[in-house]
């Protein structure tokens, strides 16, 4: 665990999941090493300049708090693979699509589509660690083929899933 003090990171605007670049993980076991390090520390300030440029990794989902965007939400983390269009959603949730899709953005940070994306993704994730294949992980997010699960993976974590599980 690294901790370091706020002024450090002024710059950052949010909490997030970040891609640790093999530089930067080799800074932070170095730092681990040597224990308290002063701020003006050559190697913290690597540190926080690698955390600063660092890639999001797209695993958290934020859940909208909008009565109608919440069941849109609850329904689709039951069943990933829902096909659903966002219309027929926002029919089933007594809003219309524009207004889901404000709410989304507003309240999650991304569009629908993007979130709908994310959700799969996650859910993908999660199959691949419990120990599914790339073939049960594609089913049960919804992908008609495996190689267009792997395409939308690749696109989403910038490699593919078999490299992914393997790192």
């Amino acid at each position: 665990m690294l901790y370091l003090h706020a002024s450090l990171c002024q710059s950052a605007q949010k909490i997030n999941a970040i891609n640790i670049a093999p530089l930067l993980h080799e800074a932070i076991l170095e730092a681990v090493r040597r224990s308290v390090l002063p701020a003006d520390e050559p190697l913290v300030r690597l540190i926080v300049e690698l955390l600063l440029a660092s890639s999001s990794a797209p695993l958290m989902l934020p859940i909208p708090q909008d009565a109608r965007a919440l069941r849109v939400a609850k329904r689709l983390v039951h069943k990933p693979a829902n096909h659903e269009s966002l219309n027929e959603l926002a029919h089933g949730a007594g809003a219309g699509v524009r207004t889901l899709e404000r709410i989304f953005a507003k309240e999650t940070g991304m569009g629908f589509a993007a979130w709908r994306q994310r959700l799969r993704m996650l859910e993908g994730m999660r199959k691949l660690v419990d120990g599914g294949s790339v073939a049960d992980a594609a089913e049960a997010v919804g992908y008609e083929s495996v190689s267009a699960f792997v395409v939308a993976f690749k696109a989403t974590m910038g490699e593919t899933p078999g490299r992914w599980l393997r790192r």
